[in-house]
């Protein structure tokens, strides 16, 4: 299992019942800051199957840590961490420093959530789950198997928030990343057999690739309004 990532359009045939509501609760949430703000019309992919591997669910943490230190400290880090441990990071979550940067990338779900071609600035936790959805849920969890359950299980209580980045901002970090990482392009742009003999022998490597990939579809998801998702 790791982390994987889709892009999705209006063609999408679970688009009207899975992911509109998505947009249009981001929408609605965002208007109230943001009266100018225009409705977004998503694309299509055409057909394309526009969908990356990441990595492992850590794997994304790399390239968080890398940009951690950047924000924190004004310059990446000598070395890369080996060890799959990022103690910056970690200091960040905890909310030992607070950074102005970088938020999309690094204040989002590892495992699920969206990116979205709407420009905002922070990121945002939203319910976007149907309404007989949310129902039917919290039914379950007020059942008395469920209550036990999670007496003994609570971490798999799971909140029912979901966290949004914008699309345009995440493309944007990244680009500001590449200053330091220096690569000549996205998955995309170079190809899986290019981008893995470019940084096959690179220290950074891990970081490389997820922001190889990430980049990729990050750029798609603005160019074609295409709704990126964490699964």
């Amino acid at each position: 299992m790791g982390l994987d990532c889709v892009l999705v359009g209006s063609d999408s045939q679970f688009f009207t019942g899975s992911y509109q509501p998505v947009i249009e609760k981001v929408f609605a949430a965002l208007k109230s800051d943001h009266p100018d703000l225009p409705a977004p019309a998503i694309g299509t992919t055409a057909g394309e199957d526009l969908s990356g591997r990441v990595g492992s669910y850590g794997a994304i943490h790399y390239l968080r840590h890398y940009a951690a230190h950047l924000a924190i400290n004004g310059c990446p880090p000598e070395n890369p961490f080996q060890d799959g441990k990022h103690p910056l990071l970690e200091d960040v979550y905890r909310g030992r420093y607070k950074i102005d940067k970088f938020r999309h990338l690094i204040e989002h779900s590892d495992c699920d959530g969206f990116y979205v071609p709407i420009d905002f600035p922070d990121p945002v936790s939203l319910d976007v789950r149907s309404s007989e959805f949310a129902e039917e849920e919290e039914a379950q969890k007020r059942s008395w198997f469920s209550r036990i359950f999670l007496i003994f299980f609570p971490q798999l209580n799971r909140s029912a928030l979901t966290t949004i980045g914008s699309s345009q901002r995440l493309l944007a970090e990244l680009d500001e990343l590449n200053l330091s990482l220096k690569m000549k392009g996205d998955l995309g742009q170079l190809g899986q057999d290019q981008c893995r003999q470019m940084i096959e022998d690179d220290p950074w490597h891990n970081e490389k690739w997820v922001w190889a990939t990430l980049h990729w579809l990050a750029r798609e998801s603005v160019e074609r309004s295409l709704i990126l998702e964490f699964c």
